[in-house]
């Protein structure tokens, strides 16, 4: 079990640890799978990917800033009917 789990990149958990295994025909529980790896000491651990939110090395046209941050504010009015 602890070779699966390193040839993995130290990835998978005990569902794909019981799916890897049974297609060895070994026949182990997902629970004690869960057991026998608390007790090695093996947890498996996701790199977080990385995610990028901004593009500012685009080649697009930057549309041009007309309101140049001056804002009016209207009055609210309210209405009665």
């Amino acid at each position: 079990m602890k070779a699966l789990f390193e040839a993995s990149g130290r990835s998978y958990g005990s569902c794909r640890i019981k799916v890897a295994l049974m297609a060895q025909d070994i026949t182990v529980g997902r629970y004690q799978i869960r057991q026998i790896m608390r007790e090695l000491e093996i947890r498996s651990v996701w790199k977080k990917a990385l995610v990028r939110t901004t593009d500012s090395q685009h080649k697009l046209p930057v549309a041009e800033n007309l309101l140049d941050q001056r804002f009016n504010q209207l009055k609210a009015t309210s209405v009665v009917a």
